[in-house]
């Protein structure tokens, strides 16, 4: 790593983090966004953006867009490795050992700098609080709103019950008192004519 500055990343989502860092001597601010194209991240997609403060204003010097492949196996990767350093004129003395693991050089990324990559690793910054409120609390409120909006709920039919009884009461005596005829005495009316009052 060039830059003398922390390298900070920061997940974004389940594919994507953003990875930043500030270099403190020459004040070269590096910024990437590495993506995976698929959902064992076999491929990456990395935009790579550095800025630098030239003559007193701050230009990007660098924006490079790389794809990642996942070899299939070591031997893909080492056929894969030989080829480019032919077709790059690359030294035999700059080059890994034939057919070595880079890792076994010293020359492995650790754990920490896969992570910056990978986002699967990666501890997102946005994490939930821990709740401040205990879940028996809750269950109290939740249990005692329910009992109150059935003791409410209770009342409220109990009060239409009563309702409905007095007006049925009344009608049911309107009705009676309607039908009365009052032309004579109680006494004067025949079982018949009282039958048929009803």
């Amino acid at each position: 790593d060039t830059l003398s500055g922390e390298r900070l990343n920061y997940p974004v989502d389940e594919n994507t983090v953003y990875l930043t860092s500030l270099d403190q001597e020459t004040k070269e601010f590096f910024s990437a966004t590495d993506v995976c194209l698929d959902s064992n991240c076999d491929q990456i997609q990395e935009s790579v953006q550095s800025y630098r403060p030239i003559n007193g204003t701050t230009r990007r010097v660098i924006a490079v867009e790389i794809t990642f492949q996942r070899a299939a196996s070591a031997e893909e990767w080492h056929a894969a490795l030989l080829a480019d350093y032919e077709a790059r004129n690359v030294s035999e003395k700059d080059r890994f050992p034939s057919l070595s693991d880079p890792c076994s050089v010293g020359r492995c990324p650790t754990e920490a700098q896969w992570c910056t990559q990978d986002p699967n690793c990666s501890e997102s910054p946005y994490q939930e609080p821990p709740a401040s409120v205990k879940p028996g609390v809750i269950a109290g409120f939740v249990v005692a709103g329910v009992v109150l909006l059935v003791a409410v709920l209770y009342a409220i039919h109990r009060y239409l019950v009563a309702q409905q009884a007095q007006r049925y009461r009344t009608a049911f005596a309107k009705r009676i008192a309607d039908t009365i005829n009052v032309q004579g005495s109680v006494r004067s009316l025949s079982p018949e004519a009282l039958a048929n009052e009803f």
